[in-house]
């Protein structure tokens, strides 16, 4: 008989150094002859792919070659039960495959034994597997905390720094040969020279800033050493909000910007780095402010227009002799006529003004009906765009169905006579195998899943709640929300009346849903309308896309579905979903 050996390092910087393969391979080797276990027939090594799941390459093909030699493969050696696997449930799995293979499993490091209180043994020590991966992970995560706190960096540097650890040891950045570059683009955007797009488009060809490209190596990005590609977009987009080139450090358990340990080595000031964020919430220049609160106490500044002229109102404070007055107004015009030849700037209470705003917002909220419809569209999306998947998911699933049938058709011909017990046990265990396989494999396919409903939750969530959220929101964010319900503005007069309500993409097609919704309503019984719909069925809404053209903005037609979609990557992602997967980025 032979014997086949499985190694398996976790990173793939291990297995290019060849840190522990051989390792494994010798400890594993000198186990089978001094347990006279027969020769080597194959050795399959795992090179930086994880033990968290059980779709990985070399161990499918040791399980397809062992299940086809079954005959000539009496064991399986590995050096340590955790390079099989790290999930105590995957392990359970992998060993029945064994059993019902007839193989043997051995730890070349551990001692495991066909007695009870060795696969009690074999059990604990999967466990502690299991266990000692997920401490790795709480305390890496902590360490990853904990530098931040200290004024670290421990992600990959953004371009213009290069990764570097202190005289202490500890993880932060230092410029690099693109430093100048990048100081010499964020100073002049500070000054105002650029908006957001036109910098885009300069930062490559007036300042000459390159980006690092990347190949995926086992589903993992390594990034080339030097600057060799054109920055896109999306990059200088993250570089203008980027506050590590002001010296600062954000991240998790990080309430406010703490001061880096590169804080020497800032490529900007703090007032430069704060002028580009007036700038990009909208500021015609930027204007340095000795305190941090102007945006979130103003968030309708520079939103908001005079009814009388178009110009966008300023916010101020006066004070008077026992209170602050403060006042949305514009400085543009004369404003309200007062008497016959007596005019008045428009200056309105900046409390009024935007609970009166806050009003208008909750009049723009869509109905429970409408959104329901929404979420089944972009599901209806996304499976299209996942179409590749879901066949996959379906496959195993009708896989395993069909191994079922299976099973149960050789049950009833060994009870008829058909085949022998025997017969009917070498089948039972060829299926049980496969059936195993199966799952693991579908197991791996559900991750994908996992997201989808909490991403269209939160989405679905902002629409339901885009007064209640605004009101509550700091900073940024109400500004990102009002431009996401309202992008184009408004226009406000001396009686605190808004003009004409552009409202944003989703909101427009959440309207034409509620009327289609409300039509449906009138013609159909309750158990035939749209909001009806079997869960776990695709949505059946075809009328939709005859009934539901609407303009992009781009000028083009499209239907509800992609409308929504496009909306979703293009508007609400950015504030709402930061940290979700690319469910639907297909599309911005």
């Amino acid at each position: 008989m032979k014997v086949v050996i499985y190694t398996r390092v976790s990173t793939v910087e291990q297995a290019e150094k060849n840190k522990s393969l051989e390792t494994q391979e010798k400890a594993c080797r000198d186990y089978a002859a001094k347990a006279n276990l027969g020769s080597v027939a194959e050795v399959y090594v795992e090179e930086g792919e994880s033990a968290k799941t059980a779709n990985r390459t070399q161990l499918k093909a040791m399980l397809a070659y062992c299940t086809e030699h079954r005959k000539e493969i009496s064991d399986v050696i590995v050096w340590k039960l955790d390079r099989l696997a790290r999930r105590t449930e995957d392990h359970i799995a992998l060993a029945n495959i064994f059993i019902k293979l007839g193989i043997r499993l051995h730890s070349a490091t551990e001692v495991l034994e066909d007695t009870p209180s060795g696969k009690l043994m074999e059990h604990i020590l999967a466990s502690f597997a299991e266990f000692d991966n997920s401490l790795r992970s709480e305390r890496s995560a902590k360490g990853m905390m904990a530098r931040l706190q200290e004024g670290g960096w421990v992600h990959l540097a953004p371009i213009g720094y290069r990764n570097i650890k202190d005289t202490l040891g500890r993880p932060t950045v230092e410029p690099d040969e693109m430093a100048k570059n990048v100081q010499r683009f964020l100073k002049d955007f500070a000054k105002g020279l650029y908006n957001q797009d036109s910098a885009a488009e300069l930062a490559t060809t007036k300042y000459k800033i390159m980006s690092r490209s990347y190949t995926l190596v086992k589903g993992k990005r390594k990034y080339s050493k030097h600057y060799d590609k054109p920055v896109g977009k999306s990059t200088v987009y993250s570089m203008l909000r980027n506050p590590l080139y002001a010296g600062k450090i954000t991240g998790k358990g990080i309430d406010e910007p703490i001061d880096g340990l590169h804080m020497h080595n800032a490529l900007i000031t703090t007032e430069e780095f704060d002028a580009i964020k007036l700038i990009l919430t909208g500021s015609d220049k930027p204007v340095l402010r000795p305190y941090g609160k102007n945006k979130e106490h103003w968030p309708l500044r520079r939103y908001l227009k005079c009814a009388y002229c178009g110009s966008h109102l300023t916010g101020s404070r006066s004070r008077g002799r026992n209170n602050t007055y403060e006042y949305y107004h514009c400085t543009k015009c004369k404003g309200v006529k007062v008497r016959d030849d007596t005019y008045k700037h428009l200056a309105l209470p900046r409390e009024q003004v935007q609970k009166a705003y806050l009003n208008l917002m909750e009049g723009i909220q869509p109905s429970v009906g409408a959104l329901r419809a929404f979420k089944e569209i972009v599901v209806r999306k996304w499976n299209m765009d996942y179409a590749e998947t879901i066949a996959r998911r379906q496959k195993a699933e009708s896989d395993i169905a069909a191994l079922d049938k299976k099973k149960h058709d050789y049950i009833e011909m060994c009870r008829v006579g058909t085949i022998t017990d025997n017969e009917l046990k070498d089948e039972r265990d060829q299926i049980a195998i496969e059936r195993t396989r199966l799952e693991l494999e579908l197991a791996d396919i559900k991750q994908e899943f996992v997201s989808t409903d909490r991403v269209l939750d939160l989405a679905i969530n902002f629409m339901a709640n885009v007064a209640s959220m605004w009101s509550v929101a700091q900073d940024d964010d109400r500004v990102r929300f009002q431009h996401m319900a309202l992008p184009e503005g408004l226009t406000i007069n001396a009686n605190q009346k808004f003009g004409t309500v552009k409202v944003g993409l989703p909101f427009r097609q959440a309207k034409v849903l509620e009327a289609e919704l409300v039509a449906s309503k009138k013609t159909q019984n309750d158990s035939e309308s749209v909001l009806v719909i079997p869960a776990g069925v695709e949505p059946a809404i075809f009328w939709m896309r005859t009934r539901c053209p609407g303009p992009l903005d781009d000028g083009t037609t499209s239907h509800c579905d992609d409308a929504f979609v496009s909306l979703l990557a293009k508007q609400a992602c950015p504030a709402l979903l930061t940290n979700s997967p690319s469910l639907l980025l297909s599309n911005s």
